[in-house]
C-alpha cells in the first residue's frame, strides 16, 4: 500500500513534470513555426525584390541601348536646320511689312467700328420717329384724295350746280347729296321709260 501511494506521488509527480514539459515543448514548437513563417516572408519579399531589381536592369539596359542608337550629330544637324529656317521665316516676316500691315488692319477695323456705331445710332433715330413718319405718311396719303377730290369737284362744279339747281353744298355733304340727285335722276328715269311704254 506504500508502494502504491509512493507510486501514486511519483506518478502525480511525473504528470506534472511532464505537462509542464510538453506545454513548454509546444511553445518552443509554436514560435519556431511562427519564426519560420517569417523567415519565408521575408524570404518571398527579397525574391520579390531581387525580381524587381532583374527587371529594372533589363529596362535600364534597354534604355542604355536606345541612347546609344541615337545618332545625335544627326540630331544637332536637324536642329540647326530647324533654326536657320525659323531665320528664313522671320527674314520673310520682316520683308513682307506684317507688323505695319496688322497695323493698318487695326486703323481700319477702328474706322469701321466708328462708321458701325455711327449707322447704329441713325437706325436708333430712325427707329425712334418711325410712328412719326407713318402717321404724316398717312396723312399725307389722306390729303393727296382730298386734293383729287376738291380737283374733280372743280372740274365738275358747274354740271353739279345745274343739278343741285344752282348751290354748291359743303364739302363733307356733297357726295351724300349728289348720291340723292343720282337715285332722283334715275327714278326719274325709270319712270319715263315706263309712262312711254304705256303711251
Amino acid at each position: 500500500m506504500q508502494n502504491d501511494v509512493i507510486w501514486i506521488s511519483l506518478h502525480g509527480s511525473n504528470l506534472a513534470i511532464t505537462t509542464t514539459a510538453w506545454s513548454h515543448f509546444e511553445n518552443a514548437n509554436n514560435r519556431c513555426k511562427e519564426m519560420e513563417a517569417s523567415l519565408h516572408a521575408k524570404s518571398e519579399m527579397k525574391s520579390g525584390l531581387l525580381k524587381q531589381i532583374e527587371e529594372k536592369k533589363l529596362e535600364l539596359d534597354g534604355l542604355e541601348l536606345e541612347v546609344s542608337n541615337v545618332n545625335f550629330a544627326l540630331m544637332d544637324e536637324k536642329e540647326h536646320g530647324m533654326q536657320a529656317e525659323l531665320e528664313r521665316k522671320n527674314r520673310q516676316i520682316e520683308e513682307r511689312k506684317f507688323p505695319s500691315s496688322i497695323q493698318l488692319k487695326k486703323s481700319d477695323k477702328f474706322k469701321l467700328d466708328k462708321k458701325i456705331e455711327e449707322l447704329k445710332r441713325e437706325r436708333d433715330r430712325m427707329v425712334f420717329y418711325s410712328d412719326d413718319r407713318a402717321i404724316l405718311s398717312l396723312k399725307k396719303a389722306e390729303l393727296e384724295t382730298k386734293k383729287k377730290i376738291h380737283k374733280i369737284v372743280d372740274e365738275c362744279q358747274d354740271r353739279i350746280k345745274e343739278l343741285m339747281k344752282g348751290r354748291l353744298p359743303p364739302d363733307k355733304d356733297l357726295k351724300k347729296e349728289v348720291r340723292q340727285v343720282q337715285r332722283f335722276c334715275f327714278a326719274l328715269e325709270i319712270l319715263l321709260q315706263h309712262s312711254s311704254q304705256i303711251n
